[in-house]
């Protein structure tokens, strides 16, 4: 039987359950809860919208999740960490609940918005434990271009030394069945870093920006990467090599890290390659 009544019952729960997460809650308005009721009422299947296989996390159905969470007491929550996450990191950077663009991101239904936001203040809160103040989207024109784009993350040391952080988590699913080489991934992972870093900062260089620049990859939805660092027989140096020797003017390395939201101690710094 579906959980859900239907549209209305769930956007019923749904708002009880932001209730549990004062930030959370603070952020969501009427129009978002009457914008979401507009979009699952339409759909065939309440049910597989929210819960299908080929569903990406957003912050609607991580609410629907978690009410299900809540109320079936289930043992092993997946949404209620996430939201517990979120909801803590936003009382970490307080500003970020009147930033507007952070909070368009933050409730963008489409692709991996909500967890690219996610991975964003994962490593933002990760650089503050280790005594760096952060600031948000810094600023920069492309010199090829000249077109404008912004970094997700500026931090600052004991050394009063600016630096500064884009941060990207790029996704890839492996057919496990029978035999694979996770190494047979390196093109996909390669070809989808160096997009990324076409995309945001262009070939030619950038100005504005002053500092270290680095391109900063959560690989906690890269299937080959996990494999790689679960088994010692497999290793990861190669690609990050390849990776950072083909890193454009104006980047100066990359750190790997991963988290997939799903509790404490879900965080894992990897590795920092500076050229």
């Amino acid at each position: 039987m579906p959980y859900f009544k239907d549209a209305v019952d769930c956007i019923k729960q749904i708002r009880q359950t932001a209730k549990q997460f004062a930030n959370i809650d603070s952020l969501l308005k009427e129009p978002d809860y009457n914008k979401w009721l507009q979009t699952i009422t339409t759909v065939v299947d309440l049910e597989n919208y929210l819960t299908g296989d080929d569903v990406k996390f957003n912050l609607l159905n991580t609410l629907a999740i978690a009410s299900w969470e809540i109320n079936t007491s289930h043992q092993k929550p997946i949404a209620i960490p996430k939201l517990t996450k979120l909801n803590d990191w936003l009382s970490e950077f307080p500003s970020l609940l009147n930033d507007k663009s952070f909070v368009n991101k933050i409730k963008n239904l489409e692709g991996f918005n909500f967890l690219a936001s996610m991975s964003e203040l994962s490593f933002a809160a990760f650089l503050r434990e280790i005594g760096f103040a952060i600031s948000f989207e810094h600023k920069f024109i492309q010199v090829n271009s000249q077109k404008k784009k912004d970094v997700d993350i500026g931090f600052i040391g004991p050394k009063s030394v600016a630096n500064y952080a884009e941060i990207y988590m790029p996704h890839h699913t492996e057919n496990t069945e029978g035999f694979f080489d996770p190494n047979d991934s390196d093109h996909y992972v390669k070809y989808k870093v160096a997009m990324k870093l076409s995309d945001k900062f262009g070939a030619d260089g950038i100005t504005g920006l002053t500092g270290k620049v680095l391109l900063v990859v959560n690989y906690a939805a890269i299937d080959a990467l996990l494999i790689k660092e679960a088994f010692p027989i497999f290793s990861s140096e190669g690609i990050y090599n390849e990776m950072s020797n083909a890193l454009p003017p104006g980047v100066d390395g990359l750190a790997f890290f991963r988290d997939d939201f799903s509790g404490k101690g879900s965080f894992h710094f990897d590795k920092l390659i500076l050229i």
